[in-house]
């Protein structure tokens, strides 16, 4: 349940600061098992056995045992206000965000403030810069590779769309054109890992097939940056979100909301999911970050092409992936002033425990007027 009162934000943020000086990872585990234990309270009142609440709970059954013999004892003391409120405390650290994005003109959260800072521009061609490149960091290195962009003419005057397979890196004296080329792409999507970036799918200009399903890691060894080859998609994807949980890397979303995942570092073969419902999703924003329960894959906003039958739709809300149900759960809309907002083209990132933040994307009205053009001469 997402609560939003200023009486509520208070309690968050006092509790927060809790769990911080008491230390994050002790705070998560206590709600972890808190979780645990108020559904196996719940499964016990539905007259589940334990067997069937392990199985259900993907847990063995001496610990499902260990929960309802804590719970039978538990049950025949007085909780006292001071206790309940203790327990509250654990339970918060644990919480997932549920899209519990608090989108302000201002920063509220003391605990995840953000600091801009500029950088140098990268220009790639007649001093532009590119669009939807592969980007990341590499051993603290910001990488960024491929990516496209109309060098001659602009896109409403009828220009060529040029795509690069250029790599660079960002160092002290600014952008350094590396080396390593890869095959000129772009729309594909970027997932960091501890090793690298790996770049996922995309577009290219081969007129016949510009969707690829080529996956790639990019890594530094020996002070080289090198590109390696991954098990390809079993279909291609562009525009799509993407995002690494510490032991799988997801990707999802774009014109056939189709999703997948991939076990890493093993990486043997990637593992179709449940598609995303609802209309198309292209260029969503996707997001790891933690829940009651390990940690759930977001993805925000995203549109949906005009058709034949249906106008372009802007999705506001987004969707995470609950591994225990295998399905994806809609999360609340991107409000700010009321007003419903469009996730396209942003990037999102975790903040903390159990935030995201979300930068840059378009006008909600004006890319919507673009999608559907309304009159003849629009752009």
């Amino acid at each position: 349940e997402v609560k939003s009162s200023e009486e509520w934000e208070a309690v968050q943020m006092n509790i927060l600061e809790v769990g911080i000086e008491h230390g994050l990872q002790k705070g998560l585990q206590q709600g972890l098992q808190q979780k645990i234990t108020e559904l196996v309270e719940k499964k016990l009142k539905k007259g589940l056995s334990v067997t069937e609440i392990a199985d259900m709970l993907e847990e063995s059954e001496e610990t499902i045992r260990e929960i309802v013999e804590k719970l039978q004892k538990k049950s025949k003391t007085q909780r006292t206000p001071m206790s309940m409120f203790i327990r509250k405390i654990s339970l918060f650290v644990g919480l997932t965000i549920c899209f519990a994005l608090h989108l302000s003109g201002q920063n509220d959260n003391k605990f995840n403030e953000v600091v801009f800072n500029t950088l140098p521009q990268l220009c790639v061609s007649n001093g532009q810069g590119v669009s939807a490149p592969f980007a990341g960091t590499i051993d603290g290195t910001v990488v960024v590779a491929g990516g496209c962009n109309f060098p001659d003419t602009p896109a409403a005057e009828g220009g060529t769309k040029q795509y690069y397979g250029n790599v660079y890196r960002l160092t002290t004296d600014g952008w350094a054109q590396d080396a390593l080329q890869i095959r000129p792409t772009a729309y594909g999507v970027s997932v960091q890992v501890p090793d690298g970036i790996v770049c996922i799918g995309g577009l290219t200009a081969d007129s016949l097939a510009p969707a690829v399903s080529t996956v790639q890691l990019l890594s530094i060894k020996g002070g080289q940056l090198v590109s390696t080859e991954l098990p390809a998609l079993p279909e291609p994807i562009h525009s799509a979100a993407g995002g690494f949980d510490g032991t799988h890397i997801y990707v999802a979303g774009g014109e056939n909301n189709a999703a997948y995942r991939m076990a890493y570092p093993a990486a043997t073969g990637w593992e179709e999911l449940p598609n995303l419902p609802g209309r198309a999703r292209v260029q969503p924003a996707g997001v790891v970050q933690n829940a009651a329960i390990g940690k759930y894959f977001y993805v925000f906003g995203g549109f949906a092409p005009r058709t034949e039958i249906d106008t372009a739709f802007v999705h506001s809300d987004g969707l995470y992936f609950d591994t225990k149900k295998n399905e994806w759960i809609t999360t609340n809309q991107a409000v700010i002033d009321n007003e419903s907002r469009a996730i396209i083209g942003a990037t999102a990132m975790p903040s903390g425990v159990a935030h995201v933040v979300i930068l840059g994307g378009v006008n909600k009205q004006v890319f919507l007027n673009a999608l559907n053009r309304p009159e003849a001469d629009y752009l």
